[in-house]
């Protein structure tokens, strides 16, 4: 810790992780100060962190432009996208709802508008903007009008979505609509070029991912990927269709999101261990005597303790990642940081006690030695100083960290 984190803000403080805590206790009309972190910390989480608390649009803008970390610049656009939400659920403006809804680049904060917005009108805005078929589906479902279901079973070609869409929609009506589209297509599939049935079983593969990216539902994401690959690769073995691309787009946001969950559970698993390797250490220690902390028992000691350290700052990169979640990494490194304290504590105390101890003993011999210069009991110059070399011996005695040997 710096001097300087003694007299600072905590949102000023040396240590980032401070820093976002300090951070989460300011509120939002503490504006300049927020702006400030966004514009000066150099830690981009601290930065992330303040941007969860603006909702300045025009800064937010400036930041989307202007700052260096990609991360950063994500947040700022998605917090731009939940500010825009909520100006549209706040205003009774239809055009200024309009024009909200065109800066919007998140479907699932469009999928809601499309859901609750009240007026149809801005609803079929939000529609309009989304492609992601589940999503579409999902609307559906919901109270949202007999227009916009009209237009959301329009936008869809694929049988199965019509099919969902004709079971669970809201609107008797548009359960119909979909019916009639999906009669509709399965007679036209009857007619349908080996090229456009090729396309359709194609694009059957795409859907089935972009749903796994849609719901987030990662746990069966690495089988399904598997299969879905054997699968292209047995309708496409040369792997030229031009829904590849489409495909592999998808593929990859899975398989991001499938390391980043490895990494996590990888991360949490090692800092773990560690923690526990630090607290045996600590347990080993106390069990330990004065006499047998030599300078190379305690350097065994020094090694462990460093090489662990070395250890957990590399783990500590995955924290600034954001792959663990802060309050994760905040109980283990109370953890760790309680060992590293009690063994750095142990070091110190036992390296000085066994200088002492060692120090004690020479002059102890010294002591020894005065003794046995002395020649015979019954000078009273002798007899003082026997006296005081007992004095002596005692003083020393006192000094000694643990008793002597046997």
């Amino acid at each position: 810790m710096a001097i300087k984190d003694f007299i600072v803000p905590r949102w000023k403080h040396s240590n980032p992780k401070v820093r976002i805590q300090a951070v989460r206790t300011l509120s939002p009309d503490m504006l300049d100060i927020l702006k400030q972190i966004v514009e000066n910390d150099p830690d981009p989480r601290v930065r992330i962190e303040a941007i969860h608390q603006l909702t300045d649009i025009p800064f937010l803008k400036h930041i989307v432009s202007t700052d260096n970390d990609i991360e950063t610049r994500q947040s700022a656009t998605s917090k731009l996208n939940s500010c825009y939400a909520d100006q549209i659920h706040s205003t009774s403006d239809p055009s200024l709802q309009g024009a909200l809804i065109l800066q919007i680049d998140d479907e699932k904060i469009l999928a809601h508008i499309a859901s609750d917005a009240e007026r149809p009108e801005i609803r079929l805005l939000a529609i309009d903007r989304i492609d992601n078929p589940h999503l579409l589906c999902q609307i559906a479902e919901k109270n949202c009008g007999l227009k916009p279901g009209k237009a959301i079973v329009n936008k869809l070609s694929n049988p199965k979505h019509l099919e969902l869409i004709s079971k669970n929609a809201s609107n008797k009506k548009i359960k119909k609509y979909a019916r009639d589209k999906l009669t509709n297509l399965w007679e036209s599939m009857d007619a349908m070029s080996p090229e456009k049935q090729l396309e359709w079983e194609l694009e059957e593969l795409c859907l089935s991912l972009e749903q796994v990216v849609a719901t987030e539902k990662w746990a069966d994401s690495s089988a399904l990927l598997t299969h879905l690959q054997k699968q292209w690769d047995k309708i496409d073995p040369d792997n030229t269709h031009p829904l590849k691309r489409r495909f592999n787009q998808t593929r990859r946001k899975i398989e991001e999101q499938l390391d980043q969950i490895d990494r996590k559970q990888d991360t949490v698993t090692q800092m773990t261990e560690l923690c526990k390797k630090l607290e045996v250490l600590v347990e080993e220690s106390q069990q330990t005597s004065i006499l047998s902390n030599t300078p190379d028992n305690l350097s065994y000691y020094e090694k462990k303790v460093e090489s662990i350290k070395e250890r957990w700052e590399h783990a500590e990169l995955s924290v600034q990642d954001g792959i663990i979640p802060f309050s994760v990494y905040h109980n283990l490194s109370s953890r760790y940081s309680r060992s590293i304290e009690q063994l750095d504590r142990f070091i110190l105390d036992r390296t000085a006690a066994h200088e002492t101890y060692q120090s004690c003993i020479k002059n102890l011999e010294t002591t020894c030695q005065e003794l046995e210069q002395l020649d015979a009991l019954d000078d009273k110059e002798t007899v003082k100083k026997l006296n005081d070399l007992k004095n002596k011996w005692a003083d020393i005695l006192k000094k000694m960290p643990c008793g002597l040997p046997v």
